[in-house]
């Protein structure tokens, strides 16, 4: 029983070494960020949209450590949403938004973000 345990911990830091290049180009820009993970938005899953997804999560879990920490809200984003709504709603910000694709991922997803949810007014 503990074999098949030490083959998916030996086999594990393979996949990460080969999908590491992926997370740090889709961090870099937006043009990077649709180069590799727009297929996916549009529900052709293959092997890239596990680091996609993955960047994506990461991103929003900064943002929500940062509210949580700072009391500012970035946005009103509903508790339903899935990861995968918005991964579709960035992908329709960067391509709405051409001149804007130079902005590191993490700002575009940010805006992006704040367009489709913005925060509520007290």
């Amino acid at each position: 029983m503990r074999y098949p345990l030490l083959v998916l911990l030996l086999w594990w830091p393979v996949v990460g070494v080969s999908q590491s290049a992926n997370y740090a180009e889709m961090g870099h820009s937006g043009s990077d960020y649709l180069r590799i993970c727009e297929a996916s938005s549009h529900g052709e899953y293959s092997d890239a949209a596990i680091p996609c997804v993955a960047f994506l999560t990461g991103v929003l879990d900064g943002f929500s450590i940062y509210s949580v920490d700072s009391h500012v809200q970035l946005y009103s984003l509903p508790k339903e949403v899935t990861v995968a709504q918005v991964e579709k709603i960035v992908v329709k910000y960067m391509n709405d938004h051409p001149k804007e694709l130079n902005v590191p991922t993490a700002g575009l997803v940010l805006w992006a973000l704040q367009d489709a949810y913005p925060t509520k007014k007290h």
